[in-house]
């Protein structure tokens, strides 16, 4: 406890309360100016609109750091908060510094005894200016704590979800590939969710409710669209974005309603990126509302994201989605960028700007001064010997702010180091499940996994390559051991590789399942995908056909090979 105490009476509680009120001010500023620009960009794109937002939540996170190295002027506009005036008669032999920003007084050493409770009594009055930042850093450890179990919660939810069937992942593939999204995307099925959801940054993960396997096609097109939008517009790292912002501002309601702002023009951005896919404005409106009734059966865990139908704004997204006459357009890249650099030139002399007056004090009975931005207005004319007390305590003035200029850069050092040692934790907890693992477990029987075939070809095309998929195969057929072969393994074998990004290796085990099964329609469409994947649209397009030959109503072969032809030109 005593030692809690003296680190807490060592910290300038004045500076943090000050800080505080001037995130609140400012904070408050660069809000009301993004409230104004979106006004005035109501006939804008939801995504240009959202680009405001953006730029303002990143200006409420570089606040308080730019306003350590930012150059200061001055905007004195409150009065003195904290000071005392020294007055003759009162002066020690070592008077305290009174000029500037006054630290919290000091707890008094303790005796070899300990510490009585009248000294202890001291120290606790000496932090009794800092109750305003004490509240600021519980209110954000209790922000930070709620962060922290809701990752793990939903964590523990994508490793509850189990892989959905074929057919969902060649809708995945074919919309990825249609919206350009180069990271790998993995889709996967919960019963503790009622609405679809995306988790990830790096690697992105669709969860979808596991009544989702009744879904027509059309119903499933939509919810992808929709979720890979997100993907394609990396709301996952926006949306930490806004939690750090709220985690630094929480005290600011306007920040939250900025946060929410950015929410509802993020589901308008999506929204029309699905219409411009080709979704008919009313099918999708009847989505919506078929998930929004869904949901309301079944109560949200407070942990979980919002959903695709999610939130107050519904029936403005749904009139929003029925008007012929919004603008649906993605917006210019330029045009958002000039919109951040505006308001981070605006941010900058902002953030520098102080905004308190500042109390100069005088010895030997003086009256106490108020510097402002033109100078210091005199109360009273000094006398020689006043004069020279004035610039004794000027003396002590300047050794105060070299202390805490000093002490700013070590704060701000450590900060830096403290937010890069965060963002390497945050990075290490987001890294999907080992491949080698998934290889290992798979979609094996727990019955067959010992003798599986596809998993010993599987982990030795994860260690050797596409080669040592084939000497594997090899050495296990002549063994004689009785491994267990099973087309279904290999074709999960396969998925793995190939979602993975280790596509030779994922032709190599598709191969061998042809080679085995060569009877089986479905082991040529899977190493079509394949060959797809490797950018072998020829390749790809004669083994779609041969599948297609072997079975007439493969859907998923009839659609790819149009996509082939039509992207061939033909």
């Amino acid at each position: 406890m005593n030692t809690l105490l003296g680190a807490l009476s060592s910290v300038d509680w004045l500076a943090v309360t000050r800080l505080i009120i001037d995130l609140l001010i400012k904070g408050a500023v660069l809000c009301g100016l993004g409230a104004g620009v979106t006004i005035l960009m109501r006939r804008s794109p939801a995504y240009a609109r959202k680009a405001v937002w953006i730029a303002v939540l990143a200006c409420l996170i570089l606040l308080p750091l730019s306003a350590l190295i930012a150059p200061a002027w001055n905007l004195p506009i409150l009065p003195v908060l904290g000071g005392e005036v020294l007055v003759a008669g009162d002066i020690p032999e070592q008077p305290p510094v009174a000029a500037g920003p006054v630290a919290a007084a000091k707890l008094p050493a303790a005796t070899s005894g300990g510490w009585s409770a009248s000294e202890f009594l001291d120290g606790l009055r000496s932090i009794g200016i800092g109750w305003i930042g004490l509240i600021w850093l519980a209110g954000a450890a209790v922000y930070l704590a709620w962060f922290a179990v809701s990752r793990h919660l939903l964590k523990r939810l994508v490793a509850r979800a189990v892989p959905l069937d074929a057919s969902w992942d060649s809708l995945l593939r074919e919309l990825s590939y249609d919206l350009d999204i180069r990271r790998p995307v993995e889709l996967l099925r919960s019963r503790e969710v009622s609405a679809a959801i995306t988790i990830g940054v790096l690697r992105p993960v669709i969860i979808i409710p596991e009544m989702a396997g009744a879904w027509q096609e059309d119903r499933r097109r939509l919810v992808l669209s929709h979720e890979l939008a997100h993907v394609k517009r990396w709301d996952s790292l926006i949306e930490i974005l806004g939690f750090a912002a709220t985690a630094i501002h929480w005290f600011n309601p306007l920040v939250w309603l900025a946060l929410n702002r950015l929410r509802i023009e993020r589901e308008r951005d999506c929204d029309n990126a699905v219409i411009n896919s080709g979704a008919k404005p009313s099918a999708y409106a009847s989505l919506l509302m078929e998930i929004a009734t869904d949901m309301q059966r079944r109560s949200r865990p407070m942990w979980q994201l919002a959903t695709i139908s999610e939130g107050s704004n519904l029936k403005d997204r749904l009139l929003c989605i029925l008007d012929p006459k919004v603008n649906r357009g993605s917006g210019s890249h330029a045009s958002v960028l000039v919109i951040g650099v505006l308001i981070v030139a605006f941010t900058i002399p902002l953030s520098g700007s102080h905004i308190w007056k500042k109390a100069v004090q005088i010895a030997g009975g003086a009256e106490p001064q108020e510097q402002v931005a033109g100078g210091v207005s005199e109360k009273r004319a000094g006398t020689p010997s006043d004069e020279e007390k004035k610039a004794e305590q000027a003396k002590k003035d300047k050794a105060l702010k070299e202390e805490e200029q000093k002490k700013k850069e070590e704060y701000s050092e450590y900060e830096l180091k403290k937010k890069k040692a965060e963002q390497a934790k945050k990075t290490e907890q987001e890294k999907p499940m080992n491949l080698r693992a998934k290889l290992e477990d798979g979609m094996m029987d727990d019955k067959t996994r010992g003798t599986s075939a596809a998993r010993v070809i599987g982990l030795s095309a994860y260690d050797h390559g596409p080669d040592g998929a084939t000497k594997a195969y090899k050495k296990v057929v002549s063994s004689g051991d009785g491994y267990y072969f099973d087309e279904k393994e290999f074709n999960s074998v396969g998925y793995i590789l190939l979602n993975s990004g280790r596509k030779k290796e994922a032709v190599a085990v598709f191969a061998l399942n042809v080679e085995m099964y060569p009877d089986s329609w479905n082991v040529y469409d899977s190493l079509a995908e394949g060959y797809l994947g490797l950018g072998n649209t020829e390749k790809a397009k004669s083994l779609y056909a041969k599948s297609l030959e072997m079975n007439p109503d493969n859907d998923n072969g009839k659609k790819m090979l149009a996509m082939i032809e039509k992207k061939q030109g033909k």
